[in-house]
């Protein structure tokens, strides 16, 4: 189960069983392009369907994202879809930063999957994979949100512009 705080808070006291985990994140939106800037991001690509070996190959090889089901098969049905984008940046002939949003409809999208390769990050990469992303993404009309409970990235996603707005709770049973 997930979903926000003010929401699930009310559920979990009927909630039968115990949980297996119970997570607290923060939940962030971004409504606008004021604070972001298209300057320099030139070597930020949009991934295809062809790209996508190398991108799970990235999202696969990042210690948080352990345990994570990042599959071939799962970006490509999103991608047809039409509810999941990813933007990367690639160096030396591998992915080595990208971002991705989920759950995309008419007027929102999910930011999801923001990383940077080990041997790569302190070097801005994931900030310019956000930033093209949200600027494609907001140009279309759409609002953002993603969740987050890392430090380090809170930093970017405030940088980039994104606000607090409440706590999102995940449960596992």
């Amino acid at each position: 189960m997930s979903g926000l705080k003010a929401v699930t808070s009310k559920i979990e006291p009927f909630l039968s069983g115990n949980f297996q985990s119970k997570r607290q994140m923060y939940y962030a939106k971004l409504d606008n392009t004021e604070s972001l800037s298209n300057k320099g991001l030139y070597h930020v690509e949009k991934a295809s369907v062809e790209e996508l070996p190398k991108l799970v190959e990235l999202l696969n090889s990042i210690p948080e994202f352990s345990g994570g089901s990042f599959t071939v098969e799962k970006r490509k049905h999103g991608m047809e879809k039409g509810v999941a984008r990813s933007y990367y940046i690639e160096r030396d002939g591998i992915f080595v930063s990208s971002a991705s949003t989920t759950a995309e409809n008419s007027s929102s999208a999910m930011i999801v999957a923001v990383c940077t390769h080990p041997d790569y990050k302190k070097k801005g990469y994931a900030t310019e994979c956000m930033t093209k992303l949200c600027l494609d993404v907001l140009q279309e009309g759409k609002e953002l949100c993603l969740f987050y409970d890392n430090p380090e990235a809170g930093r970017i996603y405030k940088n980039i512009g994104f606000k607090d707005i409440g706590y999102w709770m995940m449960y596992k049973f």
